[in-house]
């Protein structure tokens, strides 16, 4: 029997995020690839199986067109990952695990770190972008190269192209940020973005 994230809150009461995953693995597919992504593209220029992107969100497209720009494959979502994730992702790191990035919701990275967990990959890199007293500030998990940081800290609320910079230049900076900081607790009110690799 089919089971929905509405059937898990209800029944049980306590929903573990192991359940939550795999009532939004059995969602009906929102999901949709953006551009020719490509399924298996370890080979890309940067070294990246891709970029992902949400429809949802300008600064999540202009992450996207950029890396596609720097020779990074784009696959992209609108609300829903389990289609690309098990349709398009998966597959491609059975066969290579490359790291991928992307420039997402938490609620997203989350579903995908998750997933990720599976085929040997963690949270390597994370950028919380957040909205306060009219400014976007940047909360990383690592200590960024100082040009990259002025690159963001520039483009103030234009940031998306400049985080794919980042994310693609940013591999010396990579560490297990499995339980990184996020931002302190007066910034979370508003609905943050976070730019992310994920990698062996």
């Amino acid at each position: 029997m089919e089971q929905t994230l509405g059937n898990i809150l209800t029944a049980q009461g306590v929903v573990r995020r192991r359940e939550i995953l795999l009532a939004a693995a059995m969602a009906p597919a929102l999901s949709f690839p953006y551009g020719q992504a490509r399924a298996a593209a370890p080979d890309s220029a940067a070294g990246f199986l891709g970029a992902i992107v949400d429809h949802r969100f300008p600064q999540s497209l202009a992450f996207a067109d950029r890396a596609k720009s720097l020779g990074t494959p784009t696959f992209g979502f609108t609300g829903d990952i389990s289609s690309l994730w098990f349709d398009h992702l998966l597959p491609a790191l059975q066969v290579n695990p490359a790291p991928f990035i992307g420039l997402t919701n938490t609620g997203a990275l989350f579903c995908f770190e998750q997933l990720a967990w599976n085929a040997g990959m963690r949270v390597r890199l994370r950028v919380d972008h957040r909205e306060k007293d009219g400014a976007i500030q940047h909360f990383a998990s690592a200590d960024l190269p100082a040009a990259l940081r002025g690159r963001l800290v520039d483009a103030d609320r234009a940031y998306g192209s400049r985080a794919a910079d980042v994310a693609i230049g940013c591999q010396a900076a990579w560490s297990d940020c499995t339980h990184a900081v996020v931002p302190p607790p007066d910034v979370m009110g508003s609905q943050g973005l976070v730019t992310w690799v994920i990698a062996p």
